[in-house]
């Protein structure tokens, strides 16, 4: 029979589904989110990230962006 015990101390997978309670690093459930690419990131480093680089602008499937001249 499975106990109901959650491990304290896991991989982001294992925090992000529920079965640890957080990572070595010390990130919670709260603190990670699941990226475009499907992976799981912390918030704090996605918008910081995103920041940094001038994410958001995404181009559709099939157009190609215009060069600059």
């Amino acid at each position: 029979m499975p106990s109901n015990k959650t491990q304290r101390v896991g991989s982001r997978r294992k925090v992000f589904n529920g079965s640890a309670e957080r990572t070595s690093g010390g990130l919670t459930k709260d603190d990670l989110m699941k990226n475009t690419a499907g992976r799981i990131v912390s918030k704090k480093r996605h918008t910081t990230m995103k920041q940094r680089h001038g994410g958001g602008e995404e181009v559709p499937v099939g157009e190609v962006p215009k060069l600059v001249e």
